[in-house]
């Protein structure tokens, strides 16, 4: 009955349980939201994904204001399918579906028949057990929206053919870091595997194999993270030796591997390699091209 008697801004904000300063903004981001039936349209969808979901007041907000068009999908051809196939073929517990939906609100909004091709693709052409097609998209549900043809396919292509990884590390990569779709090639990173291999004198296929094995380490900066630490630890082993004739060098080699310390803090890395941080902020400081 409030309903009835409220403009379609007043229904919005019943509905909705925002303010009309929210409403307002979100009209002007989507102004087609206007177009929409709140008590025909809005107002059940704003129930199915409360009760699917067990969203709360708040995240249902956030999921508005990210993705307005979601207002506008239809219960029963779009959004209960999608959820459907989410839980029952991902396997996504209802916990795990709201934290997909919230984290990649767009999700909503694919094509369920695209949404199953990947899938297939992951499991045809990279060969990933439906557990780990599962696990993949749970972990990036990013995953769902990219082309296959466009995006994922070159994306392997390049990382067994540019990188020479195999096809079974290729599989390990996608079910274990499947974020790795997100990287650009050209800026990301190409810039950081042409200087491991003319700053650290790996091959393409020792780098690709490093990769492989931990790529997280792709995720990192190569100016301030990647870089510095590198050029700290070759000057750190040129004084080892010089000073002990070669004993211990090993420990301070600026390998891959020794990168892989990215994920610790400055000060931790440090610690670790016995320098002081004021030592190494000059080599976060050098000008580097």
């Amino acid at each position: 009955r409030a309903l009835m008697r409220a403009n379609n801004t007043d229904q919005l904000a019943l509905v909705l349980k925002m303010s009309r300063t929210e409403i307002n903004r979100l009209l002007i981001n989507y102004p087609k939201l206007r177009t929409y039936s709140v008590a025909e349209k809005i107002g059940p969808t704003v129930d199915f994904l409360t009760e699917r979901l067990e969203l709360s007041d708040e995240q249902l907000n956030r999921l508005a204001a990210l993705r307005p068009q979601v207002l506008g999908l239809s219960v029963e051809r779009s959004l209960a399918p999608k959820i459907d196939f989410i839980t029952r073929n991902l396997n996504a517990t209802q916990l795990e579906a709201q934290r997909m939906v919230l984290r990649h609100p767009p999700l909503l909004t694919y094509s369920l028949t695209h949404m199953k091709a990947t899938c297939q693709f992951l499991e045809e052409y990279v060969e990933l057990a439906p557990w780990d097609v599962s696990r993949a998209i749970v972990r990036n549900p990013v995953l769902l929206g990219y082309s296959i043809e466009a995006r994922l396919r070159p994306f392997c292509q390049f990382l067994e053919n540019d990188l020479l990884i195999k096809h079974n590390h290729l599989k390990d990569i996608v079910a274990n870091y499947p974020m790795i779709f997100g990287y650009s090639i050209p800026r990301n990173i190409m810039p950081k595997v042409i200087y491991f291999e003319s700053r650290m004198g790996y091959t393409r296929a020792e780098v690709g194999y490093q990769i492989a094995k931990s790529p997280s380490i792709l995720g990192y900066s190569l100016a301030s993270r990647i870089r510095p630490r590198n050029e700290v630890l070759q000057w750190i082993r040129a004084d080892v030796e010089q000073r002990l004739g070669g004993m211990m060098v090993c420990l301070y080699s600026p390998s891959i591997m020794n990168l892989l310390k990215l994920a610790k803090s400055d000060a931790e890395f440090c610690k670790c390699f016995g320098i002081s941080e004021s030592d190494y902020n000059i080599f976060k400081r050098q000008p580097w091209t």
